[in-house]
């Protein structure tokens, strides 16, 4: 009786520590599982080019009925668009789409909103200057082309929530 009373305690203890000891794979990650994301480097508009991939990492761990995923597994980006700041005032833009996680050798699709972010404006200010130099001195208009707007720089520990897709 004490030995199956043993077997029955230690296999309820074995089905509630049991999943969350084993690292995800791609079969088990159940669909639209929330994962935080943090960026661990600052991007700039000026330093990326469409198409680059930026890398996340998971910010906690992630348990789930058959395994966990690790804090610090790798996730990745795309670039989608980028813009870097331009005359007239124009400021830079970066836009990302989170697009797997990367759990060893497995790629696991991921959806999230866009990550966007623009730098500050500066077209009152060229404008401005179109304005006042136009009517004082009609060839003026040279230094709003040297006004620019700053560079969209994303920071380190930007955070985003992205959900796991099942094919």
């Amino acid at each position: 009786m004490k030995t199956t009373y043993i077997k029955c305690l230690f296999g309820a203890l074995g089905l509630f520590f049991l999943p969350h000891l084993c690292v995800a794979q791609k079969s088990n990650i159940p669909n639209n599982l929330a994962i935080p994301l943090t960026l661990q480097q600052n991007i700039i508009s000026k330093n990326l080019q469409k198409g680059e991939l930026v890398e996340f990492e998971v910010a906690q761990d992630i348990y789930f009925e058959t395994g966990n995923i690790p804090a610090g597994t790798k996730a990745y980006a795309e670039v989608v668009k980028v813009n870097k700041r331009k005359g007239w005032g124009k400021p830079g833009k970066i836009v990302l789409n989170v697009t797997y996680l990367q759990i060893g050798d497995e790629k696991i699709k991921l959806k999230a909103l866009y990550i966007e972010k623009e730098g500050i404006s500066k077209k009152g200010k060229a404008w401005t200057w179109f304005g006042v130099g136009f009517f004082y001195v009609p060839l003026n208009i040279i230094p709003p082309l040297c006004i620019k707007g700053t560079e969209a720089i994303l920071e380190i520990g930007t955070t985003t929530v992205a959900y796991t897709i099942n094919d």
